[in-house]
């Protein structure tokens, strides 16, 4: 039995899981943050009228042979130890296993770690700035971490990945109204770092942002700034 809280389910994806062509995606409630952009707000709480992964694994295995991975999404996985049995199911089912996650419990994503393929790993701010873009203000049932400020355990999952082996990305949401190309340059040196970075895909347009509306050289010059800061090797995707 696996007590992991679900949000949401997508059957089909062909975006959210780079090392495979189609995989469905679990989204797990509950985040000990509230950052302003946030896309899946609705899944920062827990609710009561929820589904269990239980409930989710039995689509998951009828696809075997059409699906290729599985990714866990949320809100924020790690919130719920319940994760490590789930994707440890999954990937003995044979399928490759994806966590989305910000880092903000680095113990279970060590815990986790063992079973997963591939960690799309969103660093929302530089470091000097984490508090003010993830805690503007947290709910007051949101689950919290124990281990530290957001920027101590963002160090510290950074770090699991890189002695992990596995392959990893670090991605940026770009919020205009929060998110300016000096902090763009400031998350790709303390990247560069920490953990070396990999080459940066261009920056894709924000839909419906008046930010990047006839912007071009804006858009392009954070770019080549950042493209600056990172340097050139490259290990993923294995």
């Amino acid at each position: 039995m696996t007590d992991l809280s679900v949000g949401g389910f997508v059957p089909f994806s062909s975006v959210d899981f780079p090392l495979v062509s189609v995989s469905c995606v679990v989204f797990c409630q509950g985040c000990p943050w509230s950052c302003r952009y946030c896309q899946n707000k609705e899944l920062q709480q827990f609710k009561a009228n929820v589904s269990f992964f239980e409930e989710i694994f039995p689509q998951i295995v009828e696809r075997k042979g059409f699906l290729d991975g599985v990714v866990f999404s949320g809100g924020e996985p790690l919130v719920q130890h319940a994760i490590v049995e789930a994707a440890r199911r999954v990937k003995a089912e044979g399928f490759k296993v994806a966590l989305h996650t910000a880092g903000g419990f680095p113990s279970v994503l060590q815990d986790v770690m063992e079973y997963v393929d591939w960690v799309g790993f969103d660093i929302k701010a530089p470091l000097e700035r984490y508090m003010e873009v993830v805690m503007p203000g947290v709910a007051s049932d949101a689950p919290k971490s124990a281990v530290g400020s957001p920027q101590d355990c963002v160090k510290m999952s950074l770090d699991i990945l890189k002695k992990s082996g596995k392959s990893f990305e670090c991605r940026t949401t770009v919020d205009p109204q929060i998110i300016d190309r000096k902090d763009l340059i400031d998350i790709a040196k303390f990247l560069a770092s920490t953990i070396g970075i990999r080459p940066i895909g261009p920056l894709s347009k924000p839909s419906k942002s008046e930010f990047w509306e006839g912007d071009t050289e804006h858009r392009s010059g954070a770019y080549l700034d950042v493209r600056e800061h990172s340097s050139t090797g490259s290990t993923y995707p294995k």
